[in-house]
């Protein structure tokens, strides 16, 4: 695909996916959880929000995973089951004393 084909925010992503500290959709995948965990420092936190303010697939990509997650914790709150006291105590005492 020649330049001449590409809109001009096409020719804008593949610009800033050139640039020294742009970092690619592989690289923004890896760094997804410690971005929502809040654990990516600052500079490379100021990377991944670039790339994805550039790249649409990336962002849903979050967006998706997000959801997800969110999902998953519902379900964790709808779905606890409550262990039989009787249960944990059969267990225990199923163990072997190591006195």
């Amino acid at each position: 695909m020649t330049d001449r084909k590409l809109t001009p925010r096409q020719r804008m992503q593949a610009l800033m996916f050139k640039a020294p500290l742009m970092i690619d959709c592989k690289t923004f995948d890896s760094f997804v959880v410690d971005y929502l965990d809040g654990h990516l420092p600052k500079p490379l936190r100021f990377r991944f929000e670039t790339h994805l303010r550039f790249c649409p697939e990336c962002k849903a990509f979050l967006n998706d995973y997000k959801k997800v997650i969110a999902v998953t914790q519902s379900q964790k709150e709808t779905h606890k089951v409550e262990v039989p006291h009787a249960l944990v105590e059969a267990v225990l005492r199923s163990i072997p004393n190591e006195t």
